[in-house]
């Protein structure tokens, strides 16, 4: 576990989350169909 491997992660948590997080802030339909 090297610096790459830390920022490749680092890199892909941010792509999920701004995947994520309009999502979870803006329609309700999308977050009641990641519920289910």
């Amino acid at each position: 576990m090297g610096r790459k491997y830390l920022q490749s992660f680092y890199v892909l948590a941010l792509i999920i989350s701004a995947l994520f997080f309009p999502a979870f802030s803006g329609d309700n339909n999308i977050k009641t169909a990641g519920a289910n």
